[in-house]
């Protein structure tokens, strides 16, 4: 066996490789755990070292291991009882079997997982979770305190759901880097997946995730090499604004900016001309019609809503509140659908013409659905509505995330002014103030790069 072997199988029995490394111990713990869990809570997995996966005996079907990040909690999957019914007053709730678990038995799973609060039926842990994050200043608070009494390795319920959590970077490190194939899989929510089934970054899991990614991160590194097109696009879409910018201040002798919507136009102005080619302006309305939705969409959902089951869709009240969660995205997937429409019939007529290896993400996308149609490919994953999904993914996730990321920074530097002029010195020196700074600059500027990162390790914290 060799030395990245975590566990061997004998008569039956799992056993540690090796013997002085904790994180194959807890590596192999964590597997006894989820599966003990996943038989307590209904299901019959049993763990496969050879695989480092669960298999359901029953169905014949393996269930990949999670993608765990720090802290992580991942949803065992088992099987969907039919639902009951018990009166709670009017409306009668529908409720699956295994949320009317009686507190013993839960208390007994409890036990038998990695350690953990003991949950409430219906529930779970979430109000101790809520009342650890309140008393220990955040969710990230309330996780050490849980790990300091419960180990680096634990066992939280939300609702009936039991998830396993890893709060130690070794640990995580053995799961995620040595064996990061056998955890790539992801649990989804069913809100997530509704609008997606089963497509994107976000809703796909196994080879079709693995295939899309391999092919984006290719797609954006070419982009990258020779001329980086990537940096090229980011400055000419800054100075675009920012000379607009200082237009405006010489104008009205104003010096004051609300930051907020030219920061917005800017980021998505980028973005969609990485995946097709086109900038917004600030009087675009089709930007700010697509950030409205975008705005509705994480405005408008909670943690809580994350953990809808499939039979709450037939209660009209939940039904009304997850339709109109739901409705902005359905609406920005048919304005993405309808670009990539537009794009096939300007390259129809002629009026975009597609290079060797594509100006954006949609050409890239539609040379490889080309090129596995010519080599005629019995099982293709690149199809149109991979694409829509692809894009949208893309679209949501870098907007919201990037605009934050950069105000928030901005915000940082006005109440730090010395860190701010120390910056500017140091950018000063590297361009001699008379070029823009660039991405090969990054040698020369330590005390940028510091920066940089102590405002990611506040603004993940």
């Amino acid at each position: 066996m060799d030395g990245d072997s975590v566990v061997s199988s004998k008569s039956d029995e799992i056993l540690i490789a090796d013997q002085n490394s904790i994180r194959t111990q807890a590596t192999a713990q964590t597997a006894r755990t989820i599966s003990r869990s996943s038989s307590m809570a209904g299901g019959l997995l049993v763990y496969d070292p050879r695989t480092m996966s669960l298999v359901d005996p029953r169905l014949t079907a393996e269930v990949q291991m999670p993608d765990y990040s720090v802290p992580v909690w991942y949803p065992v999957p088992t099987p969907q009882p039919p639902p009951i019914y018990i009166p709670l007053g009017p409306p009668v709730l529908p409720l699956p079997p295994k949320m009317l678990k009686p507190p013993k038995q839960q208390s007994i799973c409890a036990e038998m997982c990695c350690g953990g609060p003991l949950p409430i039926p219906l529930l779970g842990n979430i109000p101790h979770l809520a009342y650890l994050a309140v008393r220990n200043g955040g969710i990230v608070g309330a996780l050490h305190s849980l790990k300091e009494k419960y180990g680096p390795v634990f066992t939280l319920w939300f609702g009936p759901m039991p998830t396993v959590h890893i709060a130690d970077l070794d640990i995580a490190q053995d799961a995620m880097i040595k064996h990061g194939a056998n955890y790539s899989d992801r649990w989804v929510p069913l809100l997530l997946d509704l609008p997606r089934n089963g497509l994107g970054f976000i809703a796909s899991n196994g080879k079709i995730w693995q295939e899309h990614r391999r092919f984006s991160l290719h797609t954006l590194r070419n982009f990258g090499l020779g001329r980086n097109i990537i940096e090229e696009r980011i400055m000419e879409e800054f100075n675009l604004k920012f000379n607009a910018v200082d237009r405006q201040i010489q104008e009205t002798g104003s010096n004051v900016l609300d930051p907020l919507p030219l920061m917005e136009v800017l980021v998505g102005s980028i973005i969609n001309r990485l995946l097709f080619s086109e900038r917004f302006d600030t009087s675009s309305d089709h930007f700010f019609a697509l950030k409205r939705r975008v705005d509705k969409i994480v405005s408008n959902i909670s943690f809580l809503d994350l953990l809808v089951y499939k039979f709450m869709l037939s209660i009209p009240l939940l039904r009304q509140r997850y339709d109109r969660i739901l409705e902005p995205l359905y609406q920005l997937k048919a304005y993405v659908r309808g670009q990539l429409e537009q794009r096939k019939a300007d390259i129809k007529e002629g009026k975009h013409l597609m290079e060797e290896e594509g100006r954006d993400y949609v050409d890239a996308y539609l040379i490889k659905m080309a090129e596995e149609m010519k080599e005629n490919a019995k099982e293709t994953f690149f199809t149109e509505d991979a694409l829509v999904i692809n894009l949208l993914d893309l679209w949501i996730a870098g907007q919201e995330t990037t605009t934050t990321t950069i105000l928030s920074g901005l915000i940082n530097l006005i109440n730090y002014p010395e860190v701010m002029e120390k910056v500017r010195e140091e950018i000063k020196q590297v361009t001699g103030d008379n070029r823009p700074l660039s991405l090969q600059d990054r040698p020369s500027t330590p005390y940028l790069l510091a920066t940089i990162t102590v405002h990611f390790s506040i603004s993940l914290s």
